[in-house]
């Protein structure tokens, strides 16, 4: 029989203040170790097989620029029709892409409303262009194709696309293999970041059981994304072949793109990572959301669930003892080519501990 310490611990979290309180009980159970079924062993690599939920920013970036015929034909076809409602179409978009609200849910609401008067003002003459400029539907899909591969997404007007992936909950452990859980008091904490300068909004904060991370650009080419993880550090010891962890928490997902001279995209992930030093041995994606308006009009998509676990796993070779980091991760990104606005954000809360498993 072999001793197990399980840490069991309750957490409240207050999201706007970023505070936690905590209590922890230690108890301690005994469990035989087992030998792994097939079953067993194929639920195993569930966690650990690298799992990646959408397009890279490279092929984004790529899927922009090959629609660059087809907004020149738009705007072309609008300035016959209204020379001056580009520029009307633009300053509108900067006001609701520059809108803020530190509750990330209520800002949502905020531009879902301001995007029913936007849609009331534009969409009938953008809907004119559409048709003067005769852009093929075909070629569309064809483009979309070329880049996304087998991708799914769905379409909205105008050529925009948006999809929500993941959320599914991984495979239990073995109920009869070894694991323990622990309290969360998270030695690794990390807030990173790639915008710099073109950013309007930008902000990662990971407290002692939340991450948050939020970025945008208004207006301008390029792209950005911030991300933050929180974790803990595993010691393996020699004989142990087999590391596989589990994170619990909720999350919340939001991205928004707005095309303007330029196509947009905005996407938003979270997940869970495991790492040895700065060697990555896993990382696997838990749910994402992309969003991309290629020429022109807007595109958003949400996602949020409750009691999560953000699973990874690898395999190693026994025979060492090293210190693995096991991070949960929320990430948000987004990018245009010559003008375009994007935002996101992605949230991970409520965390209240890690499940990792060792095994022989």
């Amino acid at each position: 029989m072999k001793q197990i310490k399980t840490y069991v611990c309750s957490g409240i979290l207050i999201i706007v203040m970023l505070f936690s309180a905590q209590s922890c009980q230690e108890t301690t159970k005994s469990q035989e170790k087992t030998k792994l079924t097939a079953e067993q062993d194929s639920i195993l690599k569930v966690y650990e097989s690298p799992l990646i939920l959408g397009p890279d920013s490279i092929t984004i970036a790529g899927l922009i620029a090959d629609f660059e015929g087809e907004r020149k034909a738009f705007q072309e076809a609008l300035n016959q029709i209204d020379p001056g409602l580009m520029k009307a179409y633009e300053k509108d978009a900067k006001a609701i892409m520059n809108m803020k609200n530190d509750n990330q849910e209520v800002l949502e609401k905020d531009i879902a409303t301001a995007l029913i008067e936007f849609d009331k003002k534009y969409k009938e003459t953008f809907t004119k262009a559409w048709g003067l400029a005769n852009i093929d539907k075909e070629v569309i899909a064809s483009k979309y194709k070329k880049w996304l591969g087998n991708w799914v997404y769905k379409m909205g007007d105008f050529g925009v696309i948006y999809q929500a992936l993941g959320g599914d909950a991984p495979p239990p452990f073995p109920a009869d293999t070894t694991f323990n859980l622990s309290c969360p008091t998270f030695e690794v904490k990390e807030e990173n970041t790639s915008c710099g300068g073109i950013a309007f909004s930008q902000f990662v904060n990971v407290g002692e059981c939340s991450i948050f991370a939020r970025s945008g650009t208004a207006t301008i080419a390029g792209g950005c994304d911030n991300w933050g993880m929180l974790g803990k550090k595993v010691t393996i010891p020699s004989p142990v072949s087999r590391v596989n962890a589990s994170c619990k928490g909720d999350y919340r997902l939001f991205a928004f793109a707005l095309a303007i001279g330029g196509g947009s995209a905005s996407t938003a992930f979270v997940g869970a990572e495991a790492a040895v030093g700065a060697t990555v041995m896993n990382n696997r994606e838990h749910a994402r959301i992309w969003a991309i308006a290629p020429i022109i009009w807007h595109s958003n998509v949400s996602q949020s669930r409750t009691a999560q676990d953000l699973a990874v796993g690898y395999s190693r070779t026994a025979g060492s003892t090293e210190e693995v980091n096991i991070k949960a991760f929320g990430r948000a990104g987004q990018g245009s080519a010559l003008i375009g606005s994007a935002t996101s954000s992605a949230s991970f809360t409520f965390i209240n501990g890690i499940q990792t498993q060792l095994l022989r």
